[in-house]
């Protein structure tokens, strides 16, 4: 009689937002700006870079800094934010270097900082500064 075949599939790469965590957040806005002209006149400077977690196998801390400025210094956003996550299917060697994890984490983050920017001037009384949307994709092939 013929054994049936041991077939494991393949672990396809994957990864999971494990933490978010926002510091070093700066947020200045002068007594005499223009809450009228601040929407149009904004700079905006996003890094991302991801780190790997030394004594793990798994772990990927995607660390974004991001820094908003009006063209006439009325108003100066500086936010950090990490972002830990858990991969499955990537080599050790490959963490910081993995399509998953350029494209996907970035973009898997993205929405929580946007959100943060929006909500924080907001409450603060001002007029809401939410960000464009970023294709990460274009951003790392470019």
């Amino acid at each position: 009689m013929k054994q049936p075949s041991q077939y494991t599939p393949e672990v396809q790469p994957s990864v999971r937002l494990l933490e978010c965590k926002f510091h070093d957040v700066v947020f200045h806005v002068s007594q005499d700006h223009d809450d009228n002209s601040l929407a149009n006149s904004l700079q905006v400077k996003l890094d991302f870079s991801p780190v790997a977690k030394v004594d793990t196998e798994n772990i990927v801390i995607i660390k974004f800094q991001i820094e908003i400025l009006s063209s006439d210094d009325a108003l100066k956003l500086n936010c950090s934010i990490s972002a830990m996550f858990e991969t499955k299917g990537i080599e050790k060697v490959e963490l910081t270097t993995h399509s998953l994890i350029l494209n996907n984490s970035p973009a898997i983050v993205f929405p929580y900082l946007r959100s943060f920017i929006s909500t924080l001037t907001l409450q603060a009384g001002y007029a809401p500064i939410t960000l464009p949307s970023y294709n990460f994709t274009k951003l790392t092939k470019a």
